[in-house]
C-alpha cells in the first residue's frame, strides 16, 4: 500500500479546457527538473511516471466508470511520496482550476495541510499562480455518504 491520490471526473472532459490544462501541466513538468521515467502530454491525454504508479488523465475516460452514474469516473495514483508526487499534486490542482466542480480530487494527505505544498510551489514558480487549497465534504448524486474533495483557489502571484 502506498500514498495515494484519488479523483472523480466526467467521462469526457471539454477538449478546449483539456488542451489548456495540458499546456499548463507541460510547463510545470518541463520546468520542475523532477526526474521522470516517462511522460506523455498530448491533447488526448497526459501521463507522468516517476517510478511509482503512472499518473494518467485522458480527455476521454477509458477506465472504470462508477456504477449508477456514467458521468462519474474514478481513478487514482499511488505516488509513495516519490519526488514526482509534487507533479501529481500540481496536476490535480490544475485539473481543479481548469475543470472546476466537474473534477473532484482527494488524497491520503487530506488531513495534512502541507500535503500539496510542493505542487503549489511548482505552480507558483512556473505559472505565477498563488494557489491555496483546502478540503471539504461533498455528497454527489447517487452517493450514500459524503466524500472529501479538494478545493482550489488561486490568484496571479
Amino acid at each position: 500500500m502506498g500514498y495515494t491520490h484519488y479523483w472523480y471526473r466526467p467521462r469526457i472532459l471539454d477538449a478546449t479546457r483539456f488542451r489548456d490544462f495540458r499546456i499548463d501541466l507541460e510547463k510545470v513538468v518541463r520546468g520542475s527538473g523532477i526526474p521522470l521515467d516517462n511522460s506523455a502530454l498530448t491533447d488526448e491525454g497526459v501521463m507522468i511516471d516517476g517510478r511509482g504508479e503512472p499518473f494518467v488523465i485522458d480527455q476521454c475516460f477509458a477506465g472504470r466508470i462508477r456504477q449508477g452514474n456514467a458521468n462519474r469516473c474514478f481513478a487514482f495514483c499511488k505516488t509513495q511520496h516519490l519526488p514526482y508526487d509534487a507533479l501529481v499534486t500540481a496536476a490535480l490542482m490544475l485539473a481543479k482550476i481548469h475543470f472546476g466542480d466537474a473534477f473532484d480530487a482527494s488524497s491520503d494527505g487530506n488531513e495534512d495541510p502541507t500535503s500539496f505544498d510542493n505542487g503549489k510551489a511548482l505552480i507558483k514558480d512556473i505559472l505565477g499562480l498563488d494557489v491555496r487549497t483546502s478540503f471539504k465534504e461533498v455528497v454527489h448524486e447517487g452517493d450514500d455518504f459524503p466524500s472529501i474533495s479538494l478545493v482550489v483557489e488561486y490568484v496571479k502571484a
